[in-house]
C-alpha cells in the first residue's frame, strides 16, 4: 500500500511542491543571511577604519607617545576583551601594547595594509576582525571580536531552521490540497470508465467543474468521445437487427423450397427449385457482400 502511494501522481506533485518551495525558501533565506553578513563585516571593517584614522592623528600629533595615549584611553572606554591593539617596529618589535591576556599569542600581519579575520586564540569559540597598516616608522594591529556579530547570526540561522521546519510543513499541506484539486477531474474521468467498463452503460458522462481549464476541456472530450461510441454502438445493433431480418426471409424461402423439392418426384420441377435455390442464394450473396462494404466504409469513417 505504501509503495503503491508513493508511485501515485499525487505524492509526486506533493514532493515537487514541497521541494521547489523548500528550495526557494532556502534561497530567499541565503540571500538574506549573506547580505547580512555581509553588511556586519563592513560595518565592522568601518569601525576600525575610523580607528586608524584616529591613531594616524595621533600618532602625527604626539608621535608614539600619542599612540600609546590613545591605547590607553581606547582600553579604559572598551576594556582589553572588546579590543586589541598593538604597536611594532619594522623588525617585529614590540613598541606598545594592550592587555593581550584575552586574546593570547596573534602573529604579526603578513602583509601591509590588511583587513582580515581569525580565530581568537585563547576564545576559540569567537572570531575577530583585524586591521593592519603603517603610521610613520611603525606597524599598527588592532582586533575587535565579532561576538555580536556571530549572535546575531546565529539568531537569524535559528530563525531560518524554525522558518524551514514551518515551511516544509506548510509546502506539504498545501501541495497535498493542490494535486488533490488538480487531480481530481481526472479521477471524476477514471471512475466513469471504470463504471462503464463494469456496467457496459455508454450513457454515463463525466460532470463539468465549469472551469473553462485544461481538465474541463478533457472531460469535454471524453463526454464527446462516449457520445460517438453510444451513437456507434445504437446504430450497429439496429443494423444488427435488420440484418437478421433480412437473413430470415431469404433463408426461410431456400428452406422452403428445398423441402417441396424433397417431396416431388418429378425432376424436371426438382431442377427448376434447384435453380430458384441458387438465384436466392445469389441474392444473399449479394445482401451479405451489401453489408460487408457498408461496414468497411463505416470502420474507414470511424478510423478517419
Amino acid at each position: 500500500m505504501t509503495l503503491r502511494f508513493t508511485r501515485s501522481l499525487i505524492f509526486k506533485l506533493t514532493a515537487l511542491y514541497a521541494v521547489l518551495f523548500s528550495l526557494a525558501f532556502l534561497l530567499i533565506f541565503s540571500t538574506i543571511y549573506y547580505l547580512v553578513a555581509g553588511a556586519l563585516l563592513e560595518s565592522t571593517d568601518e569601525e576600525l577604519r575610523e580607528d586608524q584614522a584616529e591613531m594616524e592623528t595621533a600618532y602625527r600629533k604626539g608621535g608614539i607617545e600619542g599612540l600609546k595615549a590613545y591605547i590607553a584611553r581606547e582600553m579604559a572606554d572598551d576594556g582589553p576583551e572588546e579590543k586589541w591593539i598593538r604597536v611594532l617596529k619594522a623588525t617585529g618589535e614590540v613598541v606598545a601594547a594592550s592587555d593581550g591576556g584575552a586574546w593570547g599569542d596573534i602573529p604579526a600581519p603578513r602583509a601591509v595594509p590588511a583587513l582580515e579575520s581569525f580565530t581568537i586564540p585563547n576564545r576559540p569559540h569567537l572570531r575577530a576582525r583585524a586591521i593592519a597598516f603603517r603610521t610613520g616608522d611603525f606597524i599598527v594591529q588592532e582586533a575587535v571580536p565579532m561576538g555580536w556579530d556571530a549572535a546575531l547570526l546565529g539568531r537569524l540561522r535559528d530563525a531560518f531552521l524554525t522558518g524551514a521546519l514551518l515551511a516544509l510543513i506548510l509546502s506539504l499541506s498545501s501541495g497535498w490540497f493542490i494535486a488533490r484539486r488538480t487531480l481530481a477531474q481526472i479521477r471524476k474521468i477514471d471512475d466513469v470508465a471504470l463504471r462503464i467498463a463494469r456496467s457496459n452503460d455508454l450513457s454515463q458522462r463525466v460532470p463539468l467543474r465549469g472551469a473553462g481549464d485544461e481538465l474541463d476541456r478533457l472531460a469535454a472530450t471524453f463526454n464527446a468521445m462516449l457520445k460517438r461510441l453510444e451513437a456507434f454502438v445504437r446504430e450497429l445493433s439496429d443494423m444488427m437487427d435488420n440484418t437478421v431480418h433480412d437473413f430470415k426471409t431469404p433463408l426461410a424461402r431456400i428452406r422452403t423450397m428445398a423441402e417441396s423439392s424433397l417431396q416431388n418426384p418429378d425432376p424436371r420441377e426438382v431442377q427448376e427449385v434447384l435453380v430458384q435455390i441458387m438465384e436466392e442464394s445469389d441474392r444473399f450473396l449479394s445482401l451479405l457482400h451489401a453489408i460487408m462494404d457498408i461496414s468497411e466504409a463505416r470502420t474507414g469513417l470511424i478510423a478517419l
